[in-house]
């Protein structure tokens, strides 16, 4: 994976570079270089709301040709006139403006290792992930099944995130003119549990246009990633087919409706629900080995069909209720409103357990037993629109946790 490093300062970049997995490519932009290029981002930002221009195109400079950014968020060392600039002010810019598909800030929030607010992370930065540079030495996000202590759930493996970001762009990029609702194949009975902050998402101001009804392009003019004058003159661009625009347009939609997905629609569980929050909700889907908890921490491993589930189960209650544009989410995930109403799925939850007591931990990405005497797992209480606002932790020695009025 090809990987820019932005920062004030040089030593910082190195600090980061070392954390970083060598099989990367690595290259930064600091200091004077790094303020020479963002001009020529502020300079297009400029230039796209002028009138005196028959065309615009996007620069390219050293920001072309990378799949992944890191940003530090604090850039105050940087020489520009007005107020220090941080990450969270030049994402819209990098995002619209640059050709790279995935963007990380660093350090927004550094007195927080795991936000027990949310199971996203930080919901308020710009950035597909704002992660501290400490985390970076973490495997969770460099392999698809790196496990440690600490690996929060809502991490995402960085090269395949990278890799899925482009196919969504693509998926966007064919489908500007058709509904969101209907390209992603929501069942009916997911209106009913949405959350009132993921319907309206998918509801345009001033409109009595359905939910349901609400296309990709339309998605873009909700996004608060350009001011609206930027976003306004780029959807005009846009809108005459200019390339550079539009490429920009599905940049941002993908990333906004990534977002929104993650956040909104996958993270209560309530709506789509992956593997491991499946099995904490119906351990009986592991068939015959139920009882070794060993398997259902393999499940989240599996790749394959059926997904370390018991064949017979998956296949007639599992496998057509299955999302299937999956480079959308991180994961194996399936509409869960269907299953929930499915009575051969229920029953065996009212019948004695034969099953570990065990629940999966949002930290760790990991199941674990709740009789493991002191080192048990923690509850928390969430800040989820949803019917389960309460996981668990299991609180990694060394790791900061906040605030922790979260924990029950």
């Amino acid at each position: 994976m090809r990987i820019l490093v932005c920062d004030d300062e040089e030593t910082q970049y190195k600090a980061a570079r070392r954390l970083i997995p060598e099989r990367h490519n690595v290259v930064g932009l600091c200091g004077a270089d790094l303020t020479k290029a963002l001009n020529g981002l502020f300079q297009a930002a400029g230039l796209l709301c002028s009138d005196k221009h028959s065309s615009w195109t996007s620069p390219k400079g050293k920001f072309a040709g990378h799949d992944l950014v890191i940003v530090d968020n604090d850039l105050s060392v940087l020489e520009f006139d007005g107020a220090p600039l941080s990450a969270e002010g030049l994402i819209g810019y990098l995002r619209a403006f640059t050709d790279i598909p995935y963007i990380v800030s660093l350090n927004k929030n550094q007195d927080v290792d795991f936000d027990l607010r949310s199971l996203f992370g930080d919901d308020q930065s710009l950035a597909d992930l704002a992660i501290n540079t400490d985390h970076l030495k973490c495997k969770k996000l460099w392999e698809p099944t790196g496990r440690e202590r600490f690996a929060p759930w809502y991490w995402p493996s960085l090269p395949d995130a990278a890799r899925r970001r482009g196919e969504q762009i693509d998926f966007v990029g064919a489908r500007l003119s058709s509904p969101i609702w209907h390209e992603l194949d929501f069942p009916d009975l997911a209106r009913h549990y949405l959350s009132r902050r993921a319907r309206g998402a998918l509801l345009i101001c001033g409109t009595d246009q359905a939910m349901e009804e609400t296309t990709f392009r339309q998605f873009f003019e909700g996004t608060r990633t350009l001011l609206p004058r930027q976003k306004q003159a780029l959807g005009h661009w846009a809108d005459r087919s200019n390339p550079d625009a539009l490429s920009a347009v599905c940049r941002i939609v993908a990333a906004d409706l990534d977002r929104w997905i993650r956040r909104d629609v996958l993270g209560p569980q309530d709506v789509l629900i992956d593997v491991p929050h499946l099995l904490a909700q119906r351990p009986f889907l592991l068939g015959d080995r139920v009882g070794d908890l060993d398997c259902w921490n393999q499940a989240m491993c599996e790749t394959e069909e059926p997904l370390g589930m018991d064949v017979d189960l998956y296949n007639r209650h599992l496998r057509d209720g299955r999302f299937r544009a999956e480079m959308w989410v991180p994961s194996a995930c399936f509409w869960w409103p269907p299953l929930r109403a499915n009575r051969e799925l229920t029953e065996p939850c009212l019948a004695p357990a034969n099953w570990p007591d065990a629940v999966f931990c949002e930290d760790a990405s990991v199941f674990a037993p709740m009789d493991d005497g002191d080192d048990q797992p923690r509850e928390v209480e969430v800040d989820t629109e949803g019917s389960w606002p309460r996981r668990f932790i299991v609180e990694a020695d060394g790791r900061k946790y906040s605030p922790r009025s979260r924990l029950v």
